[in-house]
């Protein structure tokens, strides 16, 4: 048996931008789709497109295994800043790099991978599938405590007052 799924031109042409851009409501205008928004959330919550939309990404590489060493690797991204390192005297300055969490680029790569494998819908709200629900969990931590960090002020902001 193939896993191949029965779709409309539309339906394959909304999968295919929607891939490109990661909006439902988008994706939906451009294969044609006179009601955008709401054809693009109804088209996410149809099975067979749904499955279409696994089965393509499966094919393109993006397998669950691999989507999830990418978040651990995401949430342990760095960044570097520029930092003025004074040793000995006042007047003897250099200027060093340093790495510091990128936290915002955390939090959107994680919204991202997660909604691509639909842990999350385009509301926000979190979908619990029992065979997932210990890596929605584990993300859905992670997301959290990062955001917590963000607006607890914690994050070292490289941007000058300009």
């Amino acid at each position: 048996m193939k896993n191949e799924v029965k779709l409309t031109l539309k339906q394959r042409k909304f999968i295919k931008y929607y891939i490109e851009t990661g909006n439902a409501s988008l994706a939906a205008r451009r294969a044609g789709y006179a009601l955008g928004k709401e054809q693009g959330y109804e088209n996410l919550t149809k099975p067979h497109i749904r499955l279409a939309f696994m089965v393509l990404l499966d094919k393109r590489g993006l397998t669950d295994e691999k989507i999830i060493d990418k978040l651990i690797e995401l949430i342990e991204a760095k960044r570097q800043i520029s930092a003025n390192i004074t040793y000995g005297d006042a007047d003897e300055k250099t200027v060093d790099f340093i790495e510091v969490p990128d936290n915002p680029t955390q939090i959107k790569a994680l919204e991202l991978l997660i909604k691509l494998k639909s842990l999350i819908g385009n509301d926000g709200n979190t979908l619990i599938d029992q065979s997932q629900h210990v890596t929605q969990i584990f993300l859905a931590n992670k997301i959290k405590e990062a955001r917590e960090r963000i607006i607890n002020g914690k994050v070292i902001s490289t941007e000058s007052g300009t």
